[in-house]
């Protein structure tokens, strides 16, 4: 996983409320699609970043919600959600798109650009 420091800000809070959704939800990994609902829900530029693609956010929240349901679930009751090998590999290649746009930081678009080079998963 990537430091907070290697994060633009919203990137960060998402992949916080991420990891509190995760848990709230008893789910034993922090997966794409938590994120991708969180930054869904930010106030700010991204939302334009789907609607510029045509992309309908009154249609993929729910959809994102409903797949995340069939996620694992802990019953542990003090456990921490962690990352999913998923999530790890789309982190790791916002991190090679960021370097390849003269960023020194992930910015939620190379995130979301890094989630379609993610070869498993259903994001």
């Amino acid at each position: 996983m990537l430091m907070d420091t290697q994060l633009s800000a919203p990137l960060a809070a998402a992949l916080h409320d991420a990891q509190s959704l995760a848990k709230k939800n008893n789910h034993e990994l922090i997966e794409i699609e938590h994120v991708l609902l969180c930054i869904l829900t930010q106030e700010g530029n991204v939302l334009n970043i789907f609607r510029d693609h045509g992309l309908d956010v009154n249609y993929i929240v729910p959809r994102l919600d409903r797949d995340m349901q069939s996620y694992a679930k802990t019953f542990a009751k003090d456990s921490v959600p962690y990352t999913s090998t998923s999530l790890d590999q789309a982190l790791n290649f916002g991190l090679d798109v960021a370097y390849r746009n003269a960023h020194n930081y992930v910015e939620t678009r190379d995130f979301l650009c890094a989630v379609l080079n993610v070869p498993s998963g259903k994001a």
